[in-house]
């Protein structure tokens, strides 16, 4: 797979609070749960306070994990869980904190590569509300690798109960781990970001496989850009897959449909052609200012360009991403 420098993130001030500060550079660092050199099987589990939060009801609309430096993160099962609960203390049971409503992003076999000594936003959605207490977060990792020079672990709050387990096979045990040292978090309820994954794209008759990024901005009354790169040809086609819903698992292999190493990875809600030049082009998608987006879905993104000798379907598919509007 090729690597895709970063996720591309407006992190300027926004609507996030943090734990324990607004840092992603200090702290030591662990690489659970996001893995080392060698994959594995890794679960933590802690309590970001209603403090920390806030006593206002919102929804959550992203959260990022700060890693020691960049790294491409290879993960067949990332897994991220937000509930509330009234408990202000973990035990070693893993389940002992466990009440009420959940919201999950589950992401399959993802590459994600990350940026070092800063927030590494991933959009969540969570109804927020300070009468069900404290929110708990849960990262189930499974076969989860780093690779990358130096440091491997992302950032921890050395005050901040944690509850992990690794090595476990089907799931983790039910009696885990407690100890000191929870991932640094930030939880946002308005912000504009990008991601961007760099997994499920195929090689195209020029040996290359198109890239998928992003640039401008998607803050209300601004302009985001989704760009491609890498397409064969001087000239040609490329489609735009926008959808408001990524696929489960790795999405659909379309090794049946006469692509093989091709993956689709949205589901389709809208499609637009665009003409590439010298392989590369944008689609600019204006970001009405509407008060009224903030807290949609985010716009998961994914080209198919136009390269009739690579294979049977004659499409080959990007990376993709996703856009997350914020005021």
């Amino acid at each position: 797979m090729t690597l895709i420098v970063a996720t591309a993130a407006d992190l300027s001030a926004q609507s996030c609070v943090y734990l324990p500060a607004n840092q992603p550079g200090s702290g030591a660092s662990s690489t659970v749960p996001f893995g080392s050199s060698t994959a594995d099987n890794h679960f933590v589990q802690y309590i970001v306070p209603q403090s920390v939060l806030g006593n206002t009801k919102r929804e959550i609309l992203g959260i990022a994990f700060a890693p020691a430096a960049s790294a491409l993160r290879e993960i067949n099962e990332l897994t991220i869980t937000l509930r509330q609960t009234p408990k202000n203390t973990l035990t070693t049971d893993r389940l002992g904190a466990v009440v009420g409503f959940s919201s999950t992003a589950q992401y399959g076999r993802v590459h994600w590569p990350v940026q070092g000594n800063q927030w590494n936003r991933l959009p969540i959605r969570y109804p927020y509300d300070p009468v069900n207490g404290n929110l708990l977060i849960e990262i189930w990792c499974v076969g989860a690798k780093a690779q990358g020079a130096g440091d491997l672990g992302f950032r921890q709050d050395a005050a901040t109960q944690v509850l992990t387990a690794s090595g476990w096979g089907f799931q983790p045990p039910r009696q885990c781990t407690l100890g000191m040292g929870a991932p640094r978090v930030e939880v946002c309820f308005d912000a504009a970001f990008f991601t961007v994954f760099s997994d499920s794209a195929c090689v195209g008759s020029n040996q290359k496989m198109p890239q998928i990024s992003f640039t401008g901005s998607s803050r209300l009354g601004q302009t985001a850009n989704v760009d491609l790169a890498g397409a064969s040809g001087a000239s040609g086609l490329a489609v735009l897959i926008w959808g408001f819903r990524h696929l489960a698992g790795v999405g659909v292999d379309l090794t049946a449909a006469g692509a093989p190493g091709c993956f689709l990875r949205m589901r389709i809600d809208f499609v637009f052609g665009f003409a590439t030049t010298n392989g590369a082009a944008r689609a600019p998608i204006p970001i009405p200012n509407s008060s009224s987006l903030i807290g949609i879905d985010p716009l998961g993104c994914q080209w198919f360009t136009f390269d009739p000798t690579a294979n049977a379907l004659q499409f080959v598919s990007s990376n993709w991403g996703f856009v997350n509007i914020g005021s």
